[in-house]
């Protein structure tokens, strides 16, 4: 939504004491989380790639479609007019195993709600996928023959299955993307906005980057292609196969090509 709108979304509030809160997560998950809502939309590049893309600001559309929903700045420039710096709060969404519990009571208290009044729902769906899973969808994408979009969600699910390491950013992007979250935290200082959790929080993890970070290892990549080859038949196969069908497909192949 563009800054018109948005202005028009606030005004149309009247006289209500009118607060805007943004939730913000670092870039050493918001970056492979985005890579794959992209490949699941269509994309065709490698995650090394598509990080370069985005953090070196290029102009490719990946990059513009990114920092329109991921710059705290111009996400927030959008929607404060008129809006006092005050009634601006920028909510951290904490780390490790509890993390979306400590997220949820941020939020909680930053809107007057008691966060232990109410209880959480089940783990939350966006958790990061494979590795190994993206990459199927991702390989099937550059294939000629466009897939059925009928069959596209049971795609996803089945590749959202695999097993494996999740994305993790490179190694030779650490510099630059600690200088976009930098640059992050003192924005929302220089415009007077609420920080509601550690600014560390926006920092990536130490363990957020990997040399290596499209790499699989030899018999991860055997399956990744014997699992290609299994879902592609599935999605422009029979169309009336079913789950049950495509394990026992994946099991054939997987003997088959793995038979000592």
């Amino acid at each position: 939504m563009g800054r018109p709108r948005a202005s028009r979304v606030v005004s149309s509030l009247g006289d209500a004491e009118v607060h805007v809160v943004h939730v913000a997560q670092d870039l050493g998950r918001q970056l492979p989380r985005a890579w794959q809502a992209w490949v699941h939309g269509g994309g065709t590049v490698p995650f090394s790639t598509y990080a370069a893309r985005i953090v070196h600001r290029d102009q490719h559309r990946m990059s513009r479609v990114f920092w329109r929903s991921h710059d705290i700045g111009e996400v927030l420039a959008r929607w404060t007019t008129g809006v006092p710096a005050e009634r601006v709060h920028v909510v951290t969404a904490a780390r490790g195993e509890h993390g979306d519990e400590a997220t949820w009571a941020r939020f909680a208290r930053t809107v007057g709600v008691d966060p232990h009044r109410f209880r959480l729902g089940p783990v939350s769906p966006d958790r990061l996928a494979s590795l190994a899973g993206t990459e199927v969808v991702r390989l099937l994408n550059t294939d000629d023959e466009p897939v059925d979009p009928s069959r596209r969600e049971v795609l996803l699910q089945h590749t959202g299955a695999v097993a494996g390491v999740v994305p993790r950013l490179p190694e030779t992007l650490r510099e630059a993307v600690t200088a976009e979250a930098e640059r992050a935290v003192k924005d929302v200082a220089s415009h007077g906005w609420e920080l509601l959790g550690p600014a560390e929080d926006l920092l990536p993890a130490v363990d957020a980057f990997a040399a290596r970070p499209d790499e699989v290892t030899p018999a991860t990549t055997d399956v990744v292609r014997a699992q290609t080859e299994v879902l592609r038949a599935f999605v422009r196969g029979g169309a009336r196969r079913g789950p049950a069908g495509v394990r026992r497909r994946a099991l054939r192949v997987l003997r088959e090509r793995f038979r000592p």
